[in-house]
C-alpha cells in the first residue's frame, strides 16, 4: 500500500464502523497509541482484510498519538496525508471522535506509555543482568 492513497474499499470499512460508547481502549506498543475495539474489523476477518493491509491502523493510532499528546508528527508527512484522507472520506469512522484524543485519552496514553517503559527497563535490566 502507497502510504499517500487509501482505498475507496478500505475507506467504507472504516466510515461503517460503529462507535460503542462502552469499548475500552487499549495500548498498542507498536503504534505507541490508544485503539478501541470498535474502530477497526477484528484481524483477520476476511471482510476487513484490506484494512489491515500495509499496517494502516497501526499509522493512524500512532498519527492519533501524536495529536492527542499535541505532538503532531510533521515529520512524517506521509502520516499525516492518511489522517486527512481517513477525515475527510471517513468522517464517521470513530477513531475521529474527539473523546479519543482529548484531555482524558491523553492522560490514559501517558500513563500507559509510563508503564510502556518501566516494562522495557525492567526487560531491559534483565538482558544486562541475566544472573539476578
Amino acid at each position: 500500500m502507497n502510504l499517500g492513497v487509501i482505498s475507496a474499499t478500505t475507506l467504507r470499512l472504516l466510515d461503517g464502523m460503529v462507535c460503542n460508547s462502552l469499548a475500552k481502549a487499549g495500548y498498542d506498543i507498536m503504534a505507541g497509541g490508544l485503539v478501541w475495539p470498535d474502530e477497526f474489523p477484528p484481524f483477520g476477518d476476511p471482510a476487513g482484510r484490506e484494512v489491515w493491509r500495509g499496517y494502516l491502523p497501526r499509522f493512524l493510532v500512532a498519527y492519533r498519538a501524536s495529536l492527542t499528546l499535541g505532538e503532531a508528527r510533521t515529520e512524517l508527512r506521509e502520516l499525516r496525508e492518511l489522517w486527512d484522507q481517513v477525515s475527510r472520506d471517513a468522517p464517521h469512522w470513530p477513531g475521529l471522535r474527539e473523546d479519543r484524543r482529548g484531555e482524558k485519552a491523553r492522560a490514559r496514553l501517558l500513563a500507559a506509555r509510563r508503564r510502556d517503559q518501566i516494562c522495557l527497563d525492567g526487560l531491559e535490566h534483565q538482558l544486562e543482568n541475566p544472573s539476578e
